[in-house]
């Protein structure tokens, strides 16, 4: 049974979890809740749940520290760009506190902080989904019992830019060789860059045209399955005919993966005209050809990946039929 005595001024609370004892402050000189704190930790005991004494304990870097091992157990490429976030900036501000310190108050500081220290509202709100990260997995691994609101920044900075089908050509052509598949790829798909250039061949079925984007690729940790329409599966034809029987990955030069070419893709942005343009913009393009097509959003977002995007409703799981008759829709419009 649990016990209340007192400290000084204030009330204490001692009971038992697993046969071990535990003590713990109320911080509070009255009785009445005092009792009634007991008998909140002791209805979790009851529970099967964990005391709320042990939340208290975590502290942000825990969280951190079990997100990073989390991503790089999952061979994550963006568990460097964590490790960083979290040793540059997040622990420096956040590392001395408990994980139920952190919250609404605290965060504005921190986006102040980093402001005043020259970081842009979108760079803030990168680090603070981080954060924000941290927590879910915390609360799904049950070592914290709430993830605080985590205030960021309203943007009003989308970019709008889009690649007119003329201004494609020009720049496919003014790219390298081994560059000009993978960017129809995306000008026609509206996948993601890293979703391309970690392409596998164990990932597409030559003879169904039928492309699957394992979760362990996707931005969103789920698979995506669609298929090639005409212009994409030449591109996957030539680069089948082209591949390296020591290189498993569809885009490749010399036998390794395609890997930055920022230079390459500046210089051909100069040359077609289109200075300043990303290579995000192939994802705007291809929603906005798909509609174009008459594809159906539900149908679009589902070859795309996208999710939460404010340009489209929520979806549903869409049949392979779709797909099929979305590349058909495609098919043909490419040069």
């Amino acid at each position: 049974m649990g016990t209340v005595f007192k400290r000084g001024q204030t009330y204490w609370i001692q009971y038992f979890n697993r046969g071990k004892r535990i003590r713990e402050s109320a911080k509070t000189d009255k009785k009445t809740v005092a009792d009634r704190f007991l008998k909140q930790r002791e209805g979790r005991i009851a529970e099967g749940r964990r005391p709320g004494v042990d939340f208290d304990r975590v502290t942000y870097n825990d969280l951190a520290l079990a997100y990073i091992a989390e991503l790089e157990a999952d061979e994550d490429k963006d568990s460097k760009r964590a490790k960083d976030v979290h040793r540059l900036h997040l622990m420096p501000y956040f590392g001395d506190m408990t994980a139920n310190e952190i919250n609404p108050p605290y965060i504005r500081q921190y986006r102040q902080v980093r402001g005043r220290a020259g970081a842009s509202k979108g760079t803030i709100n990168r680090e603070l989904a981080l954060l924000k990260a941290m927590y879910n997995l915390g609360a799904d691994d049950e070592v914290i019992e709430r993830v605080p609101k985590i205030p960021m920044y309203e943007l009003h900075n989308t970019r709008e830019n889009f690649f007119e089908h003329d201004e494609f050509l020009a720049l496919r052509e003014a790219l390298p060789e081994h560059i000009k598949g993978l960017v129809t790829f995306a000008y026609k798909t509206g996948c993601r860059r890293g979703e391309i250039v970690n392409l596998e061949w164990s990932h597409i079925d030559m003879k169904e045209g039928k492309i699957t984007l394992p979760a362990r690729n996707t931005k969103t940790k789920e698979a995506r399955v669609f298929f090639a329409d005409s212009d994409v599966r030449e591109v996957l034809s030539k680069q089948f005919v082209n591949r390296r029987t020591d290189c498993p990955y569809v885009f490749q030069k010399s036998g390794k993966q395609v890997g930055e070419f920022r230079k390459s893709w500046k210089t051909a942005c100069d040359v077609a005209g289109v200075p300043g343009a990303r290579f995000h913009d192939f994802r705007r393009t291809a929603i906005r050809n798909m509609i174009r097509a008459g594809i159906d959003r539900t149908v679009a977002k589902k070859i795309s990946g996208h999710k939460t995007d404010s340009v489209f409703e929520r979806y549903n799981i869409t049949s392979e039929q779709d797909l099929r008759e979305a590349a058909l829709k495609l098919s043909g419009n490419c040069g």
